[in-house]
């Protein structure tokens, strides 16, 4: 059995814990955990997709043209409609997995809801500030760069090679919202040449998983 893929997969499950749990951000760094381990793990680019749907949605109320990854505040009707399809292949609940789907879902058929009235569109951008809408956010929903920062410079090669050293991750769930006073407990096994090598650390709040 490949370790690797069992480590991502267990990243990608907590994962789905900590969303249950309203902590996006932390959500979102298994996520990177996850993927780090295995790049290739299915359907995971489709859950940063939905967890940032839903991040965003928290961090500013009703930013339905960033919602639909739209840059261009002054784009037509099938502009829109064309960048909410692109969305909806991604977030489905039926396409994706992910516990965060259902709500992202949602949130990208409101985004279209008044997007896609010309009324109701032409009122909310009058609530857009001149500044917001002359420099509209830079929202992407590409996967961000998961390397280990030890390797982060390193060729793909490299980095692959540094990923496949390492068997195991395990985050504790017993503290599944850390703090300063109650970090998660991370454990990683790393097996090389027949040895087997553990590694513990404590997960801090605004800390990600990062193996070296």
């Amino acid at each position: 059995m490949d370790m690797t893929k069992v480590a991502a997969e267990k990243a990608r499950d907590m994962a789905d814990e900590f969303f249950k749990l309203q902590n996006i951000d932390m959500a979102i760094k298994h996520l990177m955990a996850a993927k780090y381990f295995n790049p290739e793990l299915p359907h995971i680019d489709d859950y940063f997709t939905a967890y940032r749907v839903h991040q965003l949605a928290a961090n500013k109320k009703n930013c339905w043209y960033e919602i639909l990854a739209i840059k261009d505040f002054n784009v037509d009707a099938d502009t829109i409609k064309n960048h909410y399809r692109r969305m909806a292949l991604m977030v489905h609940p039926d396409k994706n997995p992910s516990v965060a789907a259902e709500g992202a879902f949602k949130l990208i058929k409101s985004a279209l809801d008044v997007l896609g009235n010309p009324v109701r569109r032409k009122a909310y951008d009058a609530t857009i500030s001149s500044e917001s809408r002359s420099n509209p956010s830079k929202t992407t929903f590409a996967t961000p760069n998961t390397g280990s920062p030890s390797t982060s410079g390193a060729s793909s090669s490299s980095r692959k090679r540094a990923s496949s050293s390492w068997g195991h991750i395990h985050i504790d769930p017993v503290s599944p919202s850390p703090s300063k006073s109650n970090p998660s407990k991370v454990t990683v096994v790393r097996c090389k040449n027949g040895k087997m090598q553990i590694r513990r650390f404590y997960l801090k709040a605004g800390e990600e998983v990062r193996i070296h």
